[in-house]
């Protein structure tokens, strides 16, 4: 797979058809990985809704004390109150592990308009985590598919039906941090990117190490399209996706 796809690396944990376990073997192997391969001074680039990412925090153990790897939230996380102390867990777990420090992204992953978006970006706070993108030297990320997961739904960071029908229509098969590609792995351009908060495509591109964290069938199209269009370059996923990957075309 590392050759056929041109990846850094690639780790393979074993399949379940119960969801739930999927996404703790993803998430155990995450952990170990990452307590692996994290190194003094990273800038860690963490997309708050992913649930593989939430059982990875969970399982992780703190690294030593002289890492001191700063963690950047690359997606908005405000929302229902419930899901909204999810996400800034999420990224506050990372820095504890990490012995480093949290910078937040204090806004919703999706606004009601380009004109708030817009508003909200000329905040000196914003400004300064949108500037850290640039530094990041590792991304971790999930990949979404088009029918969008229960907790980025329940967390209000969602789009609605008619939305939703423009994006099929457009033949989008997932999503990386709310970026939308289709099968063949093209960025496709919405009006939806207007009202978006969180780090662009090509900004993700240029990290030097791209970590998505994703398995399961129902995503098998939107991981092999976020290989193909280069916006990741590490995979870990389960056995039965790294079987379709490899039969694939």
């Amino acid at each position: 797979l590392i050759e056929k796809f041109k990846l850094k690396d690639i780790s393979i944990v074993d399949h379940s058809t119960d969801d739930i376990q999927l996404i703790n073997n993803l998430g155990s192997y995450t952990a170990f990985y990452l307590q692996n391969t994290i190194k003094k001074d990273d800038l860690v680039g963490i997309s708050c809704w992913s649930q593989a990412l939430l059982a990875t925090a969970n399982l992780m153990t703190n690294l030593e004390k002289s890492t001191n790897a700063d963690v950047v939230q690359i997606l908005g996380g405000l929302g229902s109150s419930t899901f909204e102390s999810h996400a800034y867990q999420l990224t506050y777990k990372f820095a504890e592990k990490f012995n480093g420090k949290a910078h937040m992204l204090p806004s919703p992953g999706i606004l009601d308009s380009k004109t708030g978006r817009n508003i909200l970006l000329k905040d000196s706070y914003i400004k300064k985590i949108y500037d850290l993108f640039d530094n990041l030297t590792i991304a971790l990320v999930g990949i979404g598919q088009i029918k969008q997961s229960k907790l980025l739904t329940e967390s209000g960071n969602c789009f609605n039906l008619k939305e939703l029908e423009v994006l099929k229509k457009k033949q989008v098969v997932g999503d990386i941090n709310l970026r939308f590609i289709s099968e063949d792995g093209k960025n496709i351009k919405t009006d939806l990117d207007k009202r978006i908060m969180g780090i662009g495509i090509d900004q993700l591109k240029k990290i030097q190490r791209r970590i998505a964290v994703a398995g399961g069938r129902q995503k098998h199209k939107a991981i092999k399209a976020s290989i193909l269009g280069g916006y990741i370059n590490t995979l870990i996923t389960d056995s039965e996706t790294a079987n379709y990957l490899i039969n694939s075309k």
